[in-house]
């Protein structure tokens, strides 16, 4: 079975539980018994792993609904689950589903709102005007350094303008 000590969280595999010490820091830790099999529905058992690592076996969208719940509403739970090796190819892929998801929900939501507030948006303020209304300085041409030059902030110029 596999082991993570509290103290420097490095995994380790063991064959017995309870008190022993972590391999890689010497410090005494407790390896707590295998579990039982999940009872309810959702839950997951010792070396199942994630939703998302059983895809080939309850399918990709179901994997995928069932990671994103575990990881909204216990991610406690899912994070313990998840498996430390086996490479980045699962989460990465994951993660474009999810990215792409969002890019798609995000242009729908933006063309909704275009039919919604199409020709509203056309009376608001224009960037110009909405400036003048900041109580802040827009920055214009040579008012970065205010009255100074780049060449002015060399430390030591003797050659600089007097400001």
């Amino acid at each position: 079975m596999l082991a993570r000590c509290p103290n420097c969280r490095n995994t380790f595999s063991t064959d017995r539980s309870g008190r022993q010490e972590c391999p890689a820091c010497g410090k005494p830790l407790v390896v707590p018994e295998q579990a039982a099999a999940p009872s309810a529905p959702g839950e997951v058992g010792p070396g199942e792993g994630t939703p998302w690592e059983r895809r080939d076996r309850i399918g990709l969208v179901s994997a995928l609904v069932e990671t994103t719940q575990q990881v909204l509403a216990r991610p406690t739970e899912f994070f313990r689950a998840m498996p430390v090796t086996g490479g980045l190819g699962g989460p990465l892929f994951y993660a474009v589903i999810l990215g792409y998801a969002g890019l798609v929900a995000s242009a729908l939501y933006g063309a909704v709102f275009q039919a919604v507030a199409g020709s509203r948006l056309l009376e608001m303020p224009h960037r110009g005007e909405l400036a003048k209304l900041l109580p802040h300085r827009s920055l214009g041409s040579g008012d970065l350094y205010g009255d100074h030059r780049p060449t002015d902030l060399r430390l030591g110029a003797e050659d600089a303008k007097p400001g």
